[in-house]
């Protein structure tokens, strides 16, 4: 991937409505051993939900009729290591950190509406 070792997640975000975003985050390496948490906007917010999808990332680059044809193995599939929050619209910053089994603890921030 050309990224460090440390590098265990991706956050996201897209627009629910008007008043709401909602915050995605896939933790590649995530067991049911590990612990979430977030801030928004320097404001602690307790733990992340999980949830089943696919990786924004992966679905924007793979998926769709305009995209590569399909190669079986090497599609995106469906991840239970997926994480979300649902945030005010108004909010500028996610930081998320998220601490495995052993008490490593692996944080990523991400500006609302970046890509």
């Amino acid at each position: 991937t050309g990224k460090p070792v440390d590098y265990q997640l991706a956050i996201y975000d897209n627009e629910l409505s008007a008043t709401e975003k909602q915050v995605l985050v896939n933790i590649w390496n995530h067991d049911p051993a590990w612990k979430t948490e977030y801030w928004v906007d320097g404001v602690s917010r307790g733990a992340l939900e999980q949830t089943e999808g696919f990786d924004p990332l992966a679905y924007k680059n793979m998926l769709g009729p305009d995209l590569p044809k399909p190669r079986g193995f090497a599609e995106p599939k469906k991840t239970k290591h997926l994480f979300r929050a649902v945030v005010p619209a108004s909010a500028k910053a996610v930081k998320v950190v998220a601490t495995d089994r052993f008490g490593k603890t692996y944080t990523a921030q991400h500006t609302i509406g970046s890509v």
